[in-house]
This record gives C-alpha cells, structure tokens and sequence, in this order.
C-alpha cells in the first residue's frame, strides 16, 4: 500500500493533486467512509481535499483552527474519537464537522516535516468505531508520504510562484516605462497584480494630505458588484486604510465584519471578507495605497503582503516619473501658450543668427509664416542700414553680455519698416553654454500712435483753456459793439446807415457765433442751435465773406482768380448757418491759397438729388500727394508751415459730422488742381429761427454787478432807458454793500470777478433774501457752466455774452414773474 501511494504522489508535484491522492488513497485504504486533509496557515486551516462528505460546502473555505482539533497540530497527537455523538454540543458542532453529521467515528492524524505540522490527516466511520493501533500506524504512514508529497509539490509551487512574480514584476517595469496616463498604467497593476494575488477586487487609492482623503485611482473586480468607481473620494477617517498613511506599513485585515469604519463596513456588505493593503511611498511620503480584498476570509498571508509591497515600489516609482513628466509637460505647454499667445514677437537664432524659433505673433509681425522663414538670417528682416548694428548686438549677445532695449525698424514682408523695440538675451542650454539668441520683439506703432494722441489731446486741452480765455474777452468786448450798433440803428435817419449798421451787428454776431465754434471744437462749449437754412444763402454770404480774399487782394499782388458759380435752386437743411458759412469760406480760402502763386479758376456748384444738399468746391491750384490727401483732415496737419493752424480742415470735418453730413475729397491731382464735395441731408421740416418777442414788465429796482466798467453800463443804461432803476457795482463786496444798503429786487451779476465770483455773490445775497432774482451774465458761454453749480449757488438765470437788448430786458420781466 505505501509503495502504491508513493508511486502515485511521484507522479505529480501539483498541491491540490498531491491531497486529492492523498484523500482517496487514504478512505480506500484505511478503510473509512470519508477522509479530507487541510493545511495549515497561521492560525488556520486553509481549503484542501475531501471524499466521502454528503456536503462539502464547509470544506471549501478556510476555517480557524479550534479546541477540536488543537492538540493534533499544536502537539502532533494522534485523535482518536470511537463515537462523536458521545461529546457535548459543543464539541459536536464544531466547524470541523458541520458537514460530518451522518458520521460517527474520527481519527485525526498531523502531518508534520521537519518537526513542524503543515496539516490535518482526518478519517470518518459512518459507525462508531474503536481504531485500532495498526489503523492508525497505518493513517500515520499515509501522513509520512503525503508530507514528503506536499514538500515537494510546495517546493515546485513556490519555484513556479516565484517565476510567476518574476514575470509579473516585469511584465508591471516595461508596462509602467511605457505608460504616460494614470488611467493605463493603474489598469497595468490591476491586471497584472491579480496573476500573483488572488483577489475579488483590487483598488489604488491615492492619498491628498490637504484634504486628509483618498481618491480611488482604479477599482477592478473580479467577483461581485461595487458602486466605487474610479474617481470616488473616501474621508480617510472612514477607513482602516488610514493606517497604512499614518504609519506607512501595510495592513492584513483578515475578517471584516468587526471594522467599524464606514467604509470598510460597506466593503462588508458588498460581500468582501478580507482585505490587505500596502503603502505607495515615494521619497519617504506615502502618497496612497494598493489594496487588494477578497470573499474568503484570510484570504491573504504575509507573503501575499511581501508581494504587493514590491509592487507598490514600483507603482511609487512610476507614479513620481508620471508627475515629474506630466509638471514638465504641462510647463513646456504653459510656456508654449505664453509663447504663443504673447503680443510681442519671440524668435530664437543659433550662434550663426539663423532663426530656429518662431512664435505666431513673429508670423504677423514679419509677415511670413513660420515655416517659410527658419533658417533665414536673423539680420535680413531689418533695413540695409541697421543690419551691421544688429549683427553687433547679437555677437555681443552670444558673448554673454546682457543687452538693454534697442529701438531700430523692422521689416515686413512687403519692405515697409515697423518701429519695433528690441530685446535680445543669451539662449544657454544646462551646462551654461551659449547656443545662440533670443530676440523679443514689441510693436512700437501703437504706441506711437497713442503718444501722438495723447500729444494731440495735451495740445487740444491747452487750446481748449486758451480757446475759454479768449471767448471770454472776446464776448465782453463784442458786447459794447453789438449794443451800441443796436442803439445807433435805432436812430439811424436814413436806409443807408441803417444797412451799414445791420452789417456791423451781423459781423459781431457772426463773430460771437465764431467763437461759440472755437468753444465747440475744444469741447468747452456746444450750444449752437439748428434751424433751417438755405444754402444757396449761405453758398452767396460766404463768397462775399470771402470776396476780398480772391478779389482786391488777389489784384493787388497781380493774381488773377476766376470764380463762378453754378446756382440752382435746392431744399433747405436743418443747421447753424454760422457754421455752415464757416465751411464754405474755409474751402474757398483753402482753394485761393493753393491758387496763389500763378491763379486759377475757383467753381462752386450747388445741386439737389432730393435726399442730399451738395457744395463742391473745385480749384486749378497744387493740388495734394496721396500722403498729404490721407492727412488732410487731421487736427494740427497743415502743408502752409508757420501761416496754417492745421484746424481748418477739421474744424469744418466735425461741424459738417455734427450737422450728419460729410465732406470729402472728390478728386486731387499734383498740379491740376482739388475738387471737395460738401454733401447735407435734405430736412423740409427744419423749423425757421424764432424771434424772441419783447417781453413788457414793471418797472424794479436792480443791481447791476460787473468788474468791467463799460460792461457795466451797457446793461445799466438799458434797464434804464426801459424805466428800471439801476444800482452799480464794480466788485463783489460794493455789490454786498448796496443790496443791503438799497434792497433791490433783481441782481445782474458778472460771473468771474477778482475779490468775489458771481457763485459767491449770488449765494450771499440768498441767504439774505432768497426771494431776489439773480441772473448770472458770463462770456465763459452758457452751456460750459455746470448745473449743480448753478442750482447750489442760488442763480435763477444764464444770460451769455454778448447779449442782444431785448434779452436783457426780458430777462427782467422773468426773474419778476419767479
């Protein structure tokens, strides 16, 4: 019988083979109803083989070794039990023999080598039975052979096992040196993992010190459903796992029920039984876990804990190189992006300054796409005359020397020069070796361009505050004129005079209407109103406003200039025909001007489409280059040196836009001549100017304030000549004085005075008595004046200079009805 059974181990050096013999060689031998063999595992008896069993359920889990069977492996006795139904209850339902019920006898023999008991050798009587010595000496020679079986077989098994983990190990290196993605190289480790380590399911929990929680990088399972996917986020504090973090050694959990972490318990119900974990670490900080659970209960063994220990060095390694390399990567895409996306153009030269970079900006700088210019030297995109400066500075760049900005001209693909500012750096690779350069390159042309603006705008504020100034004198200088003509014409005693009177008055309106324009085009004031206008009116008063320009001037220096003009009759627009004639004169002082040297023809035509007014005015003259066509309408551009503004052209630009028309140039030739086409949307409903009626009032008493003396006795002597008695003041404090003093019922003030402005004075005389009319006359112009300022001090009433009598007046006859 020994012979046979030793031939048959011999015949195979598979473990579960090896204890399948060994169980039915043992039942057919011994005899027994049934015989079964387990093997020992720490504290317990791991699955083996089994015959003769009604239910083998039982047998086909690991089982805690119990006080049954104990003394046979704790202390190699033989067990022999001639009845099992004589034990207690206890004893009888041990987990041994859950599944022996129809059994009666046992006999229960170690399997031991080396000294040390590896297994359990049982045999069962369906009877009871009183084994006998030779029964059992012969139970105790199947053990010998089936021990030296199960060395060998364990030997060929952990050879084979160790081979397999070889493989794994290196099928996991090649498979993590080739893999750039999380997601691949964590599926690597699940499959590859699982060849070694049994499992149900396998996880890699990555763990954020910051938020003291894992995210599970991958879970793979084998058996069983799981609602914890990749990407779920567990609270450390909810799992046994935080251990493996906290002490960086690993964890073998070999029955789960008792966890009372969240998570684990749920791992519990999910149907695992026992887990084992191991930490990731990498540069002496555990960064997570590789965790493997299994149904079985200690399911895993120290061994299975070595295993994955070497694996998670790995992983450790290349989880480090994927971060390394996905931090490099995502800083070469950073600096790509600024690169790219930068304003400024970047290029990058080698040591013989020929370009090996090239970023999108440079692409639309220098006009040629990346491609077509690597390669090309650096010095031909800049003009002839700068390119040996440059070649200097690149050579001191490769030197090493550090450069400041360099403003020069690039140039673009059509030849045009760009003023560029210039920066250039060494290109060093990691042993501090010059490679070559690197050149920023800022577009200056913008930047000019605001420079000009805002010279432009400093220029136009100045002239804005000189502009308020001189409106200023100028109104209360045409104040006396437009008074005095107005009381001469009223006692005028023949046509004549009155008609000469009538053209000062409109001369001085048209100048105080002049003003009120400058005061327009410096943004300090905007209070013309639109009425309607015909422009043949306008076309007629503008060649006479201008006749002595082209006629008795242009004789006198022996010029002879032509001027006819095609008149037809045409709708009327909506406008300020101050302004209007302003354009017109403009255009023909500018025609006369380029006619002056050798004379010419000047045509004016008038026409009428039925949507538009237009004006052209054509001369013979110089006529402009492109260049100066493109500037024409620019503010402070003038071809007449010292003699021109360069406002004329704009000035007429912006009245023209703000009466939403436009003025352009038709056609121009060097030498031949200039046509300009003034065009005004047709309005037959522009209403015609009112004429403010004259106002009667009751005669008051009032006081007249006013730091110019002749100022102040025009308004006084026309309030007077109407019946009212008028009170004087030069200053603020004399006006103070008399109101208290005289109590009248209107005041007329001048709004800038040297001791008190006008604001004061009305705020003054307020708080005295805040049911007097106070009208404020300033020749700063209305409309400049700000409203709080006017609703704050109390004034009632703007009057602007200069002022027509009757506005004097009636400015009475309302402050008395207020």
């Amino acid at each position: 019988m020994g012979r046979e059974l030793q031939i048959q181990l011999c015949t195979t050096l598979d473990l579960r083979k090896t204890l399948k013999i060994t169980v039915d060689h043992g039942a057919a031998n011994l005899p027994a109803t049934a015989c079964s063999v387990r093997l020992v595992e720490g504290k317990y008896l791991s699955v083996g083989a089994a015959t003769g069993f009604q239910n083998t359920t039982g047998r086909e889990h690991r089982v805690l070794i119990d006080p049954f069977v104990a003394p046979v492996i704790e202390q190699h006795e033989v067990l022999r039990i001639t009845d099992l139904d004589t034990l207690d209850n206890g004893s009888r339902a041990s987990s041994y023999r859950m599944d022996t019920e129809h059994l009666r006898a046992y006999l229960g023999v170690p399997i031991i080598i080396d000294g040390s008991c590896i297994g359990l050798l049982s045999f069962y009587q369906e009877q009871p039975h009183r084994w006998t010595d030779t029964e059992v000496s012969r139970a105790l020679s199947i053990s010998q052979q089936v021990a030296l079986g199960i060395h060998n077989a364990r030997q060929y098994q952990e050879a084979y096992e160790k081979a397999e983990r070889l493989e794994v190990l290196q099928n996991i290196v090649q498979a993590l040196n080739s893999a750039r993605t999380p997601d691949k190289m964590f599926q690597v480790i699940a499959v590859q993992t699982s060849r070694i380590v049994l499992n149900d399911r396998i996880s890699i929990a990555l763990y954020d010190p910051g938020s003291d929680a894992f995210s599970l990088s991958v879970v793979a399972i084998t058996k069983g459903i799981t609602n914890l996917t990749s990407g779920t986020s567990i609270a450390a504090q909810d799992t046994d796992i935080a251990s493996v973090v906290r002490t960086h050694q690993p964890l073998l959990l070999d029955d789960i029920s008792s966890s009372t972490k969240s998570m684990t318990t749920h791992l519990y119900y999910e149907g695992i039984r026992s887990i084992a974990s191991v930490p990731i670490i990498s540069e002496s900080e555990c960064i997570g876990c590789l965790n493997v659970g299994s149904r079985e209960v200690a399911a895993f063994s120290p061994v299975h804990l070595e295993v994955l220990s070497t694996i998670a060095a790995h992983l450790a390694i290349a989880i480090r190189n994927t971060r390394l390399y996905n931090a490099i990567r995502e800083s070469q895409e950073y600096t790509s992006q600024i690169i790219q996306t930068t304003p400024d153009a970047i290029i990058a030269a080698d040591r013989e300054h020929r370009l090996r970079e090239f970023n999108d900006a440079a692409e639309i700088m220098f006009g040629h796409s990346r491609k077509g210019v690597l390669g090309a030297r650096i010095t031909d995109f800049f003009p002839i005359e700068s390119r040996c400066e440059i070649e200097q500075l690149l050579e001191q760049v490769l030197s090493g020397q550090s450069l400041p900005p360099h403003e020069t001209y690039l140039l673009d693909q059509e030849g045009v020069p760009i003023p560029v500012r210039l920066v250039l750096a060494p290109h060093s690779d990691a042993n501090g070796q010059v490679r070559g350069s690197v050149g920023i390159l800022r577009d200056l042309s913008k930047e000019r361009s605001l420079e000009e603006r805002l010279s432009y705008s400093e220029r136009l504020r100045m002239l804005g505050e000189l502009a308020s100034g001189v409106a200023h004198n100028l109104n209360n200088s045409l104040f006396p004129i437009t008074t005095y003509a107005q009381d001469l014409r009223e006692r005028a005693s023949n046509e004549e005079d009155r008609e000469l009177l009538d053209l000062i008055i409109k001369a001085a309106w048209n100048c105080a209407n002049t003003v009120k324009r400058i005061q327009s085009f410096t943004a300090t004031q905007v209070d013309m109103e639109f009425y309607r206008v015909d422009m043949a009116e306008v076309v007629n008063d503008a060649l006479e406003f201008t006749r002595s320009r082209w006629s008795s001037e242009a004789q006198a220096q022996g010029i002879n200039i032509q001027v006819t003009l095609d008149h037809q009759s045409v709708s009327p627009v909506n406008g300020s025909e101050g302004e209007l004639k302003e354009v017109l004169a403009n255009l023909i002082f500018n025609a006369v001007d380029a006619m002056w040297s050798d004379g010419g023809h000047l045509h004016i035509g008038l026409s009428d489409d039925g949507e538009s007014v237009h004006v052209i005015v054509q001369d013979t003259g110089l006529g402009m280059t492109e260049e100066v066509r493109k500037a024409a309408f620019n503010p402070f551009y003038t071809t007449k040196g010292a003699e021109g503004t360069g406002l004329g052209l704009r000035t007429a630009y912006n009245i023209i836009s703000r009466h939403h028309g436009s003025i352009e140039i038709v056609e121009t030739i060097p030498g031949q001549g200039t046509t300009f086409r003034v065009s005004l949307p047709i309005d037959l409903d522009a209403s015609k100017p009112e004429q403010e009626e004259r106002i009667l009032s009751e005669p008051a008493n009032i006081l007249v304030v006013d730091d110019n003396p002749e100022v102040c006795e025009l308004i006084a002597m026309n309030l007077e000549n109407d019946g009212h008695k008028v009170f004087r003041a030069l200053r603020g404090e004399e006006a103070l004085k008399v109101f208290k003093e005289d109590r009248p019922d209107i005041v007329f003030t001048d709004l800038s005075m040297p001791d008190m402005s006008g604001w004061q004075l009305a705020r003054e005389i307020k708080q005295i008595a805040p049911n007097v009319g106070v009208a404020l006359i300033t020749g700063w112009g209305a409309q400049r004046l700000d409203q709080r300022d006017i609703e704050g001090s109390g004034i009632d009433l703007v009057l602007g200079k200069p002022l027509r009598d009757y506005q004097i007046l009636n400015a009475v006859a309302r402050l008395r009805r207020s």
